[in-house]
């Protein structure tokens, strides 16, 4: 288990067990994961490898596209969302944000173009 203790007598970090991303030497401590964006095009994308959280997308292009999402590393397992025809200029969140645990694929069909929002957990 990491530890990284904010001090009440000197406001500083100090060391126990840093993570990545926490810095001792910059009094920083990272908190939150940050949310990622990615511009996809292609028929069939890995995003990534692991667990994380969908929190949304935006259609920017749509033709007669389709877009669905895996929780895997491939187009196969478990679905994550259905496919269903785009419509373009629209945004699409995830309100209870869709976790993932194996990976994040997506597949677009048709000359569909969508920004995806996500996190790694």
């Amino acid at each position: 288990m990491t530890v990284v203790r904010r001090s009440v007598t000197t406001d500083r970090v100090e060391e126990q067990n840093l993570t990545a991303g926490e810095d001792l030497a910059g009094d920083r401590v990272r908190v939150a994961n940050e949310c990622q964006v990615i511009s996809l095009s292609a028929a069939g994308t890995l995003v990534r490898t692991g667990p994380g959280l969908v929190l949304g997308y935006i259609v920017v292009e749509a033709g007669d596209g389709t877009v669905k999402l895996w929780d895997n590393t491939t187009a196969s397992g478990t679905v994550l969302l259905d496919t269903f025809t785009v419509v373009e200029n629209t945004e699409h969140p995830f309100p209870g944000a869709g976790r993932f645990n194996t990976g994040l694929y997506v597949t677009l069909g048709d000359g569909a173009k969508i920004s995806l929002f996500y996190m790694e957990a």
